[in-house]
């Protein structure tokens, strides 16, 4: 894996987006049906009315860092040819500067970035030594279909989830450990969350 480049996805991967969205609307998080990628749909919300409350460069910029992520990035750029954060954005203009910021607040001024539009067009970033790691099942599946490998982070919301309470920490936490072992590294991240349930 080493000659490979890694498309690693931002929000619900290396920053907690549903939880502070899901406080932007007063939304009880363990009400809402696992496994399903549109949470606030399955929720009932007006999902207008919710990208009304957190489309914004203060909700963007400020979002936090998952347990673990920085170190997880640090063993992606150590192991692999190069890491390239691929994330995609609501349609404010604020929306792209705060993540921006957000990704040279935590992860330095070099990190390479690009923003796109819709999800599923991450697939047009599909090369034979890319991979995508992307908590949304519509993403892997579009990157897939073109030739592109691809890693569905375990998450709550997408197909990866198994049940139970993920000893506690599913909403919060990243099993960074299975990533890196499906990648053939060794992992150990400490504070990883929920590593034996997919080991």
């Amino acid at each position: 894996m080493e000659n490979r480049n890694i498309l690693l996805d931002m929000d619900g991967v290396i920053c907690d987006f549903l939880n502070p969205a899901a406080r932007a609307v007063d939304l009880d998080l363990s009400l809402v049906p696992k496994g399903h990628w549109d949470v606030f749909a399955q929720a009932g919300c007006d999902v207008d009315e919710v990208w009304g409350k957190i489309d914004n460069y203060e909700f963007w910029a400020n979002l936090p860092v998952i347990p673990g992520a920085k170190e997880f990035v640090a063993q992606l750029q150590e192991h692999c040819l190069s890491v390239t954060i691929l994330t995609s954005s609501a349609w404010s203009s604020d929306g792209p500067k705060g993540k921006m910021d957000w990704l040279r607040k935590h992860f330095g001024k070099g990190t390479k970035a690009y923003i796109c539009y819709g999800g599923a067009s991450k697939a047009l970033c599909a090369k034979p030594n890319s991979i995508l790691i992307d908590d949304c099942d519509r993403n892997t599946d579009a990157f897939e279909a073109v030739g592109g490998e691809a890693i569905l982070v375990p998450r709550p919301w997408n197909r990866q989830y198994i049940g139970g309470d993920l000893e506690g920490t599913s909403y919060t936490h990243v099993n960074y450990n299975y990533i890196l072992r499906r990648l053939g590294f060794p992992g150990g991240i400490p504070d990883a969350g929920f590593e034996e349930s997919l080991a």
